[in-house]
């Protein structure tokens, strides 16, 4: 029987820190995508709290980049991201 290689010991005094979101690019507020626009705290239903970091587009089909506390940063499309502001 073959062995993998030698698995290191875990270590139960390990603190994980979450990261720190990156901040929005370009001037807040000067694009906006489906009424969102940079630096806005948002709610999204399935990823919790978020900030919007890029705009790309206008209108419902705008792109949203937006940074999630738990799940970091996703690409959403305005009109189908179902975001709430905060």
């Amino acid at each position: 029987m073959r062995q993998g290689p030698p698995v290191p010991p875990r270590s139960a005094g390990v603190v994980v820190q979450r990261p720190t979101p990156p901040a929005p690019t370009g001037r807040p507020g000067a694009v906006t995508a489906g009424g969102f626009r940079r630096g806005i705290k948002v709610r999204h239903p399935t990823l919790g709290q978020g900030v919007i970091m890029d705009v790309e587009g206008d209108g419902p089909t705008g792109r949203l980049t937006v940074y999630f506390e738990r799940f970091g940063k996703r690409k959403l499309v305005a009109q189908f991201a179902k975001l709430e502001p905060l």
